[in-house]
């Protein structure tokens, strides 16, 4: 499920037309449709919405959610990802003046309890592609590879004339070859790949962004080491092995979804280990290290890429049964050379960062006005965070040898 949601993110498939800017219009209208919701349907629900985090500008960046159907007889529905964590987040509205802006829920869904291949799947399929401004992404995986490919024929015959789908379809052993509209998933030979099974490519990359973050965060003393960069991928790796699995997998979560940030920018990479292209991206948003904390708040390529990646932070967090964090909870750490502050709980899963893109800087202002040392929100500044992937690109990139090509 994590190879599949990694390699066939929604925006791989989506028109052009969909884009702006590095984020969704606000008028569109996607639909993630799961046919069979058995135990791959169950993760396959579940990565998906991990990775597949989007945000749309209006007055600032919101999450645009996506919309899924999981179609199946007798599903929980309460679940904590169909109803527990909607209902979770509703609960806290009416506390809402004790917490920073409360995060958007990440998704939608709904439950059509039919037959895999029943008329109420395939016509809610078809009614959702006639809709203006929509798409409908259709994973298939029901009882075996004959009926998945007789429900996704049907699928395409129903949906004769329209460009605004994509079936992915799990087939173990069938003959069958991909085409426009259609990825087959699952093949027995790729089963016991190394690759599959281990995720070393990510987690190699989930390494190299806790690199990252170490050498931000180094101190002044540290960083006037001649040997600074040897150390800082010592320290990275030696330091990875402590981290908790929660927090591993955070980083390979976002490693992962670096084929939706260029794909956002009408990019995809290659894993052909010549390395090319790699300084399109920077180029392309242009970025260049210097913005300032201000240029966090107006409309940009840059910092549509910064929300999407916050909004994907959310989800992993959210997902895990993680919490907002309440004001009042938020503790000092240390006044030595500046006032630092606790703002995350692991034996609780609460994260004062778990709010809105622009929540962030709430958070920010009320750190230093909470500091009283005439500190500014920028002394406290989250949006970093969400930036080491744009701002290591290159770096990621030419480390695997990936080369960026057209999406």
């Amino acid at each position: 499920a994590r190879t599949f949601t990694e390699e066939n993110p929604v925006s791989k498939y989506l028109p052009d037309e969909f884009f702006t800017n590095g984020a969704l219009k606000p008028e569109s209208d996607i639909a993630v449709f799961i046919v069979g919701y058995g135990k791959l349907g169950h993760e396959l629900y579940k990565h998906s919405i991990l990775n597949n985090q989007y945000v749309t500008y209006t007055d600032e960046y919101k999450v645009l959610p996506l919309h899924y159907y999981l179609c199946d007889k007798n599903i929980d529905t309460s679940e904590w990802l169909i109803t527990g964590l909607n209902e979770s987040l509703v609960e806290l509205n009416d506390y809402a003046d004790d917490y920073f802006p409360l995060p958007e829920l990440p998704y939608k869904t709904d439950v059509i309890s039919a037959n895999t291949s029943s008329r109420e799947v395939i016509n809610a399929i078809r009614n959702h592609v006639r809709k203006p401004d929509s798409y409908a992404f259709i994973i298939i995986d029901s009882e075996n590879d004959y009926s998945n490919i007789e429900i996704s024929a049907k699928i395409q015959t129903l949906l004769h004339g329209n460009n605004n789908y994509h079936i992915a379809v799990r087939c173990e052993d069938a003959s069958v070859v991909d085409d426009e509209y259609i990825t087959y998933f699952g093949k027995n030979e790729n089963v016991f790949n190394h690759e599959v099974i281990v995720n070393d490519v990510f987690s190699s990359m989930g390494v190299k962004l806790n690199e990252m973050y170490l050498a931000h965060y180094a101190s002044d003393e540290d960083k006037k080491r001649t040997d600074f960069a040897k150390y800082i991928q010592q320290l990275g790796t030696m330091s990875w092995l402590g981290l908790d699995h929660f927090t591993k997998y955070s980083n390979i979560y976002s490693a992962m979804n670096l084929r939706v940030k260029l794909n956002l920018l009408g990019f995809d990479y290659l894993n052909d280990g010549k390395g090319e292209n790699i300084s399109l991206v920077k180029r392309y948003i242009k970025y260049d290290g210097n913005q300032n904390y201000e240029s966090n708040f107006t409309p940009s390529i840059r910092n549509a890429l910064i929300a999407q990646e916050h909004a994907r932070w959310n989800a992993y967090h959210l997902i895990n049964e993680w919490m907002p964090l309440k004001k009042d909870d938020i503790t000092e750490k240390s006044r030595d050379n500046a006032v630092k502050f606790i703002v995350k709980f692991p034996e609780i899963k609460k994260h004062a960062c778990i709010t809105t893109h622009l929540g962030l800087h709430d958070l920010s202002t009320y750190l230093s006005n909470k500091a009283n040392n005439g500190s500014l929100p920028s002394k406290y500044d989250y949006y970093i965070n969400d930036e080491f992937l744009i701002a290591g690109v290159e770096e990621m990139l030419g480390s695997f040898r990936y080369s960026i090509t057209k999406r």
